[in-house]
């Protein structure tokens, strides 16, 4: 695993407090009527990711699937500007497959011809808490938004599964659980709220989140990843 081996825990917990309190500080009247939200947030992902370092040149990364969860709150600063901090927790799953891989089961004993072809599947999984903090900006009204931030996450634990598929059906799968550590993702959205009785109590945005930091094994296959999300937020 790579990890940031200059944040600790205790710098998590830091980054945590600082990233709420301008939520959470006391507003401003003014003539824009600031509001705060609380809200629930759901958002299933889509994992695309990309190989940065493997001993299999022939590797292929294909597409998985996580989501996240978590409460979120919302403090309008102007008619045009909004800060929102969410805290949750996120599960991603990043898969890699070798395809035409010739072992010794794949050659025939007494003609030395190759008569079948293996295979080798990775499934990565990632378990973390995280927090954001975002810029949210109305151009047009406060139906309309797009945003812009950072998360920082927490990877509580982080394991990969390894199955190997002889050409003659035989299976067999080697584990690894991998050190815990501390990434960051900018993060950018566009979104739609909606109202009832000039309420907000739903909003719907497309998500992208990269990762600064790679996942994986750095001495076998170390992956990016790149993360689309559709996140959902019901408001109170």
């Amino acid at each position: 695993m790579k990890p940031l081996k200059s944040l600790k825990y205790s710098k998590f917990s830091f980054f945590l407090g600082l990233l709420c309190v301008p939520l959470f500080s006391p507003a401003q009247k003014d003539s824009s009527n600031k509001k705060i939200f609380f809200g629930l947030t759901v958002a299933p992902e889509i994992v695309l990711s990309s190989i940065q370092n493997s001993i299999y040149p022939k590797q292929e990364a294909k597409p998985a699937f996580g989501f996240a969860f978590g409460i979120t709150g919302e403090r309008s600063i102007s008619k045009k500007f909004s800060l929102r901090g969410s805290l949750g927790y996120s599960l991603k799953k990043s898969r890699l497959l070798l395809n035409g891989l010739v072992l010794e089961s794949d050659i025939d004993p007494i003609t030395g011809n190759q008569i079948s072809e293996s295979k080798i599947e990775s499934i990565f999984i990632q378990r973390e808490v995280f927090a954001q903090i975002s810029g949210v900006f109305y151009p047009i009204n406060k139906k309309f938004f797009f945003t812009g931030g950072i998360e920082l996450l927490n990877v509580l634990k982080s394991s990969s599964t390894e199955t190997t598929i002889q050409g003659n059906g035989t299976k067999s799968k080697q584990e690894g659980n991998y050190e815990n550590f501390i990434n960051i993702a900018p993060s950018v959205s566009v979104g739609y709220n909606f109202y009832t009785k000039n309420r907000k109590i739903l909003s719907i945005e497309p998500l992208f989140k990269t990762y600064l930091s790679n996942y994986g094994d750095i001495k076998l296959t170390e992956i990016k990843i790149n993360t689309f999300a559709l996140r959902t937020s019901l408001w109170f």
